[in-house]
C-alpha cells in the first residue's frame, strides 16, 4: 500500500517538474524566436543606412565634381 502511495506521489512529482520544463522551454524559444526578429528588423535598419550614406556620398561626389568643372 506504501508503494502505491509513493509511486503516484513520485508519478505527480515528476509530471508537475515536467510540465515545468517543458514551459520553461516554450517560453525559452520564444524568446529566442524574438531576439531573432529584432535583429533581423536591425539587420534591415542598418543595411537601409548603409545604403543612404553610400548614395550620400555618391551625390556629394557628383556635387563636387559639377561645381569644379
Amino acid at each position: 500500500m506504501a508503494e502505491l502511495v509513493g509511486g503516484a506521489i513520485l508519478s505527480a512529482t515528476f509530471q508537475t517538474l515536467f510540465d515545468k520544463f517543458a514551459s520553461l522551454e516554450v517560453v525559452n524559444f520564444r524568446k529566442a524566436n524574438k531576439v531573432k526578429h529584432v535583429l533581423f528588423k536591425l539587420k534591415i535598419k542598418l543595411l537601409s543606412a548603409d545604403t543612404l550614406v553610400h548614395d550620400a556620398g555618391r551625390s556629394a561626389s557628383k556635387s563636387k565634381r559639377e561645381a569644379m568643372a
